[in-house]
């Protein structure tokens, strides 16, 4: 059981993906994703960019890490992505501006409006392999960043690197406030995209129980 402050057993609320692993790189967890979609539109992306290539440097696939500070993106996925939600956010009312590096999807953050899980900008979701039908869906609280003194919101996604291999790396801004469960012995991740969808945070976490 993992307990919060409210006395909840929240691993109840996991979904469950294979954890793949890469002979050529040990120490790094892979994930396997079947598709993108924005506000469950499915996104035009070659299905081969999401199979991890095992054993190659030039693997593909969707790695998780805790040093890349936003999600970053082969260049057709981000392109996607972005004309999408762009798009998305545009038809909601949500005004775009100007650039603001690193970011080049941008929003004037007065024309949006908070809620529980972040701006109502567009629901990101991620289809993973796994039983049944198992997603990971970013809300507006990971997939926008505010920048000047919140006047402005940016897609919190960006492009990958020329010479990146991966097609996904999951940044740690993506996995803020999710709760994330490595089961080695199983080969799983259990995984809980929001807490902030049930009321809580990562700071809730009761380390006494």
């Amino acid at each position: 059981p993992i307990f919060f402050q409210q006395g909840m057993d929240f691993s109840n609320y996991f979904s469950y993906t294979p954890l793949i692993r890469n002979p050529k790189e040990p120490d790094s967890y892979f994930l396997g994703v079947k598709s993108i979609s924005v506000n469950g539109a499915k996104l035009p992306i070659d299905p081969t960019l999401f199979k991890l290539n095992q054993g190659s440097l030039n693997n593909g696939g969707m790695t998780i890490s805790t040093t890349k500070r936003y999600t970053l993106l082969e260049p057709s996925i981000y392109k996607a992505l972005a004309s999408t939600f762009k798009s998305g956010a545009n038809a909601r009312g949500i005004k775009s501006v100007a650039p603001v590096s690193p970011f080049d999807t941008c929003f004037n953050a007065s024309t949006a409006f908070p809620t529980r899980l972040g701006y109502n900008v567009p629901d990101i979701t991620f289809a993973l392999q796994g039983s049944g039908s198992v997603s990971w869906t970013f809300f507006g609280v990971n997939s926008v960043v505010s920048l000047k003194d919140d006047t402005v919101i940016c897609l919190a996604f960006q492009r990958r690197g020329q010479y990146e291999p991966k097609s996904i790396i999951l940044g740690s801004f993506q996995q803020r406030d999710a709760l994330l469960q490595f089961d080695l012995a199983t080969s799983r991740l259990g995984f809980l995209p929001s807490l902030v969808g049930l009321r809580s945070t990562c700071s809730n976490f009761n380390f006494t129980s």
